[in-house]
């Protein structure tokens, strides 16, 4: 559709330093936690979410350092996300190694034997910059567990082959999650003209149609780009009693034109609303988005 908005790929030099940067100071502030929390995780299996969690938190510095570098691609903001959360991901096994050694020393249980995940640790910040000098040591530790396993399932104790591919496969998690969840930031429209990023605002836009079949045309003519349909809206509806839409409106007086991202949410006969993702980032008339932002803001 060439009325929606497309990245146009171009970024400050500023933004290659700044994205990966940011990624890594807040995957490394989360490593700790992450560690502690597959540690301590009492369900085995939920340690292979645990990685898509951190992740998405480490991508919340997205927000601010993509916006910063003005990185107009996605390809290019996932990239530079994905370098910076590799610190996060080696510091939270050194945590890790630090967490078993302890176990180790403290002789409080033999690895293999039971889920070490239910007995206390601990790691100190020395331990944890020691660990994370020597990654040879890490390495060595991580052969040690895997000789002899770290956890049960089932009265199973995973060693091995076995423990080496769960570890692979959480590790694949994280690093395609980390691959995929910066990109998002690069998408809102930005102004090449005046070199900004089109301020948003969210509106809610109730329809003047009541009927359901009506709604849903509306809903329909604004999926194939025909925005003049967001004309049925009237300020006095009220949304509860009525079909009506959620716009993210891209709107930035100075230029000459308007994006808006549009979700409608049809009136159900049992009450209540249904959302259909409409349209992201489509082209409006700055006339009407003028009209909209003048009446739902």
């Amino acid at each position: 559709m060439n009325n929606v908005y497309r990245p146009s790929g171009h970024f400050d030099h500023t933004g290659l330093l700044i994205v990966p940067l940011m990624a890594a100071v807040f995957s490394s502030l989360l490593a700790i936690p992450y560690a502690l929390s597959l540690w301590y995780c009492p369900v085995v299996y939920l340690g292979l979410v645990l990685p898509i969690i951190f992740v998405k938190l480490t991508a919340l510095s997205g927000w601010w350092s993509v916006r910063r570098g003005k990185i107009r691609s996605s390809q290019l903001a996932n990239m530079l996300g994905f370098l910076g959360a590799i610190p996060g991901f080696y510091i939270a096994w050194v945590a890790w190694g630090v967490l078993v050694d302890n176990i180790a020393v403290q002789g409080s249980v033999s690895l293999g034997w039971r889920n070490v995940n239910t007995v206390e640790s601990s790691l100190t910040l020395s331990q944890l910059f020691s660990q994370a000098l020597d990654p040879l040591d890490l390495l060595s530790e991580m052969r040690r567990v895997g000789a002899y396993g770290l956890w049960s399932v089932e009265g199973y104790v995973v060693s091995g082959y076995c423990l080496y591919v769960v570890w692979a496969l959480e590790a694949v998690i994280y690093f395609i999650f980390s691959s995929r969840s910066f990109g998002k930031w690069a998408q809102p429209p930005y102004s090449e003209r005046l070199n900004s990023w089109y301020p948003s605002v969210n509106l809610s836009v109730p329809l003047s149609v009541t009927d359901k079949l009506s709604a849903e045309a509306v809903f329909e003519g604004i999926t194939k780009g025909r925005i003049g349909a967001i004309l049925e809206a009237k300020r006095e509806l009220n949304p509860d009693n009525a079909s009506y839409l959620k716009v993210k409106l891209y709107y930035l007086p100075q230029a000459f034109d308007a994006f808006a991202t549009i979700n409608g949410y049809l009136l159900k006969n049992s009450g209540g609303h249904k959302k259909k993702v409409l349209i992201q980032y489509v082209k409006i008339p700055e006339p009407l988005a003028k009209n909209l932002y003048d009446q739902f803001q």
